[in-house]
Parts: structure tokens; sequence; C-alpha cells
């Protein structure tokens, strides 16, 4: 079945600045959203419908609905919840320093312990 509605696209292209969860440095985290929106006039209009896996999302739209708050929907939900940049410069400035991080200092720890007790 296909869903009735006015259909409304979606189109976001930029960045965010983010701040990366390993390092605590900042990250540009480049957006592009496009996507498809179906406005229905009640929940019970979206329910009626089967869900259509790779149909397009079904939101409750009005009049009095802002559009702002739609597009901050969907930044949410394109941004992961953890962003890390793939290579952290503070990460690698550790390594090179010698300094371990605490997580190493464990493992080494606990394979020392399993190795005496095998």
């Amino acid at each position: 079945m296909t869903s009735r509605g006015a259909r409304r696209y979606v189109h976001i292209d930029g960045a965010l600045r983010q701040m990366c969860q390993r390092c605590l440095g900042e990250l540009e985290f480049p957006v592009s959203i496009d996507s498809m929106l179906v406005l229905a006039a009640s929940q019970r209009e979206i329910d009626r419908e089967p869900i259509e896996v790779q149909g397009p999302d079904r939101i409750v739209g009005s009049r009095d609905m802002v559009v702002r708050e739609l597009l901050e929907d969907e930044l949410l939900l394109a941004v992961p919840f953890a962003p890390r940049h793939e290579r952290c410069a503070a990460r690698a400035k550790a390594r090179d320093d010698g300094h371990r991080s605490p997580f190493e200092e464990l493992r080494g720890m606990l394979g020392a312990k399993r190795s005496k007790q095998g």
C-alpha cells in the first residue's frame, strides 16, 4: 500500500561542531541528510497503514507544526551517540610520550594473573 498525504523532502548538508568523547577535543562532524516525510492528519491515520520498511517516515503534521523542531530531530538522529575522531591526536601523543592507558596496565595485570593460574 502506498502512503497518502503531503510529502515533505528534507535535505540538510553541513557540519556540526562536536566534542570527541575520546580526547575531548573539537570534532567537526559532517552531516548529509536526504529523507522524505509523509504528513498524516492523525496518529490513527498512520496506524491504519502497514509499516513499509523501505518506505518514508510518517509523522503527524499540522499547520501549527514547528519546522525548526522537525529539522532538529532529523539532525539528532544523524549524529552518533558518542562522536569520536578516527584517530585522536591526544591518544597518539600519550603513546609517543610513553604514557600507558590505565586500561592497558589493567590488561597487563589481568594477563599476568591468568598466566600464573594456568
